[in-house]
């Protein structure tokens, strides 16, 4: 634990012996804040908390120049100078003296604890050293930041935002190649001041809160420091109008291409996200920030998982011989109704499904007839997508709706949509399935813009042909449900805080009820659509108290009581929570192991964030849908040295079968002769084939020593291997018998340059102690 930590519960101790036993004696000065008042500058104001008795203490301060800034009860918060700080020592109405000026945490105070981060900022061991972001990039994709807060600056007023991208900007003057949309900014226009990003009213400083947690340096008054204090940020403000997916992907080449040309590693925070899709992590956007992670070394994002885990959006059970259905109702901004579902092929090549109408009261009014893919299309349409419209009439012959249908398959998974255009807009519209297999499907007006499934009817949860939706698989889709992004689950961190008014807002309390360390319920859970455990962990998002955007700050300030609670005691933070606020925490880890390991790759760096994750009471049995792994420790992922670097390839010639990190080191399987012997040894081959040639079939006896010469005829080179090493002298003669050259052959093979030689025929002699051998060898021109 940190000292600081160890010193404040000692402190906490020492004042509940004191209030229990009634022992009001003159305090003694605290040991570290009696050294503190020998370092400082006599007239330096000193900020202190006391308990006293609070007339006596008022006049005492009143006469050596100090004064009380605020009191609840006997706690007091007290300003005077450090050179009268040791006279409070022993005054009998002084109880008891708090020491203030040892380093703390009070934005992130439980945060930075409860995920073992502060231990990090200490440098403790096996560290080296104090790790806080430094050479780092924290991109940012978010609704906005407000970049002049002076957390986001450096002590002499630069900023410490590198660039700001604000895709929304309609006319810009400086839009990012190759992007070509949006506002651009670096550093410098921010400094000259020319920077005219603005953060839109519907952001709420979410952008900036997550900004703040991942890399506040706590500038500020209130001294809010967030996970890495001294890195640099790249900030998108994504277009949330349209093409969102596309808008996110473009923002996470921006960021990483923008940390490239500055030569550091970045991970990217993405707070946001989608709650349509498979879940699989099939999708383009996510395959696409998948490529972007795999292109080099130092590159690492983190998402929230989203905050619908109270939210019965899901839908999926496992197919019966009997009918069941779900019914769906009309939703106001489709004019019609819609939902789609996914399933793996091989899960439902045997399910039957359909879609069919009831009115108010419950009255069945009839169906499509029942659909089975692969039976009624052939690969060749559903891989080209089918669609299909369909009017619904009643048994009187009467329109009930079009019915209009789109089925696919995908890399293994079908996907099946259905848009319903009714007559009458009260009635229930059902998917109907019978057969085998299982299907997952999500639909809701309010987090997707789909059709709402019906929970609310009497009677419908005992009717045992009805399936309910429920709040299993809960995460958003996209880039959250791919291996290779760290994904990021919220549980409570703190018990209360001190709202602008210097009010104590209680989070345990009604209307909030959080249990400091219990996983929100609103955190979604996992697992994948295809049964891979996400979230990867989680970490503290409710509630935080973070850099807060001084506009919206202003805003809430001029409001009720209750939005003014939203502001923390400096009026610099306000607070916020979700996996919004969770995921910048891993993002914020993320940048000290990159600090430690700048070289170090996506997959290196979750996985160390992923094993070094616990559990405790809270967590129950781990791995499971709602801590993924566990809860996050900073200190354990930094730390974290239990990898097995290797070359994880199994087609390579150094596969190492116990490395569960690949580290850039696979060669290549070249097959060949590696038989020395054999004419057509290969020395650059590492895996040895039937592809040897030998020319004498004694090549295995020591008495015969000869080498072979090829290949024959020769040209420019010739080649020689032998069956033992050789020290032998090689005479050359023309066919007249004249000696055209003398050589000597050592070792066991060698080549002979021939461009000196005339194109003929020659004999050779070779002499090795007492025994010769002789041949001949012909050169062409």
């Amino acid at each position: 634990m940190h000292k600081n930590t160890l010193q404040s519960k000692w402190w906490g101790t020492l004042v509940f012996l004191l209030l229990g036993l009634q022992i009001y004696a003159g305090n003694q000065l605290p040991l570290l804040l009696r050294q503190e008042a020998g370092l400082r500058e006599p007239a330096q104001a000193a900020h202190l908390l006391l308990q006293a008795e609070p007339r006596a203490l008022g006049s005492w301060l009143a006469e050596n120049g100090g004064r009380i800034k605020y009191s609840k009860g006997d706690l007091h918060s007290v300003v005077l100078p450090w050179g009268i700080v040791k006279s409070l020592d022993g005054l009998p109405f002084v109880f008891q003296i708090e020491n203030t000026s040892a380093k703390g945490f009070p934005l992130m105070d439980t945060a930075l604890i409860r995920n073992r981060i502060d231990s990090v900022h200490a440098g403790l061991p096996p560290l080296a050293r104090t790790l806080s972001g430094k050479q780092v990039v924290i991109g940012i994709i978010d609704g906005g930041i407000y970049f002049n807060h002076p957390d986001f600056k450096r002590a002499d007023g630069s900023s410490r935002i590198r660039f700001i991208w604000d895709q929304a900007v309609a006319n810009p003057t400086n839009a990012p190649v190759p992007y070509l949309y949006g506002q651009q900014w670096s550093w410098i226009d921010i400094d000259a001041g020319n920077c005219a990003h603005v953060t839109p009213p519907g952001d709420f400083g979410h952008g900036t809160n997550v900004a703040g947690i991942a890399a506040s340096n706590g500038l500020a008054p209130g001294n809010q420091k967030g996970v890495a204090p001294d890195a640099e940020i790249i900030a998108v403000r994504v277009d949330y109008n349209g093409d969102f997916l596309a808008h996110v992907a473009d923002a996470a080449d921006y960021i990483f291409k923008k940390a490239d040309a500055m030569g550091k590693a970045c991970v990217i925070n993405t707070s946001l996200g989608t709650y349509y899709g498979s879940r699989d992590g099939k999708d383009i956007t996510t395959r696409m920030i998948e490529q972007l992670l795999e292109e080099r070394k130092g590159r690492s994002l983190v998402a929230a998982a989203g905050n619908a885990g109270n939210i019965p959006y899901h839908l999926a059970y496992p197919l019966t011989a009997d009918t069941v259905f779900t019914w769906f109702t009309y939703s106001n901004g489709l004019n019609g109704l819609y939902f789609d579902f996914w399933a793996d092929t091989a899960n439902f090549n045997r399910a039957w499904f359909s879609i069919g109408t009831d009115d108010t009261l419950g009255q069945f009014l009839g169906r499509l007839p029942f659909f089975n893919l692969p039976s009624q299309f052939s690969p060749a349409q559903l891989a080209s997508g089918v669609t299909l419209s369909r009017n619904l009439f009643s048994p009187g012959n009467q329109l009930l709706g079009t019915i209009n249908l789109y089925f696919e398959e995908r890399e293994g998974t079908y996907h099946c949509e259905f848009q319903i255009l009714p007559v009458d807009r009260s009635h229930r519209w059902r998917l109907e399935t019978f057969g085998s297999g299982r299907f997952d499907l999500w639909a809701s007006s309010s987090l997707i813009g789909t059709s709402d499934m019906v929970t609310g009817v009497p009677g419908l949860a005992f009717d045992p042909r009805y399936r309910m939706p429920d709040t299993l698989k809960t995460l958003v889709s996209s880039w959250q449900c791919s291996d290779k992004v760290i994904t990021v689950g919220n549980y409570h961190n703190r018990g209360n805080y001190l709202s602008a008014d210097s009010i104590l807002i209680s989070l345990t309390d009604s209307p909030y009820y959080e249990i400091p360390g219990a996983l929100a319920a609103t955190s979604s859970r996992g697992n994948t659509r295809d049964g891979r455990i996400k979230p990867d962990l989680a970490a503290t998002g409710s509630t935080i108290i973070s850099t807060g955007d001084l506009t919206h700050i202003n805003g809430l300030l001029n409001g009720n009581a209750l939005n003014r609670s939203k502001v923390y005691i400096s009026r610099y933070h306000s607070r916020n929570g979700g996996t919004s606020m969770a995921s910048p925490m891993v993002a914020g880890v993320a940048a000290l192991y990159f600090e430690k390991r700048p070289t170090a790759g996506w997959k290196e760096v979750k996985e160390a964030i992923r094993r070094a994750a616990f559990g405790d009471e809270f967590t129950g049995a781990l791995p499971n849908s709602g801590f993924g792994f566990g809860k996050l420790s900073g200190f354990g992922a930094v730390t974290y040295n239990g990898f097995v670097f290797g070359c994880t390839d199994p087609a390579a010639f150094n596969y190492n079968a116990l490395a569960d990190l690949d580290s850039g080191s696979c060669i290549a399987v070249l097959s060949g002769c590696m038989d020395t012997t054999a004419i057509n040894y290969n020395a650059l081959a590492n895996t040895a084939d039937s592809s040897c040639i030998y020319l004498s079939s004694s090549r295995n006896q020591e008495a015969d020593w000869a080498p072979v010469f090829y290949p024959q005829p020769a040209r420019d080179v010739l080649i020689w291997k032998s069956p033992v090493p050789l020290n032998a002298l090689m005479q050359w003669t023309d066919v007249h018998g004249r000696k055209v050259a003398e050589m000597v052959l050592e070792g066991s093979s060698g080549s002979l340059d021939l461009r000196s030689f005339a194109s003929g025929f020659y004999l050779y002699r070779l002499s090795s102690g007492d025994a010769s051998r002789s041949g001949k060898i012909i050169v062409q021109p």
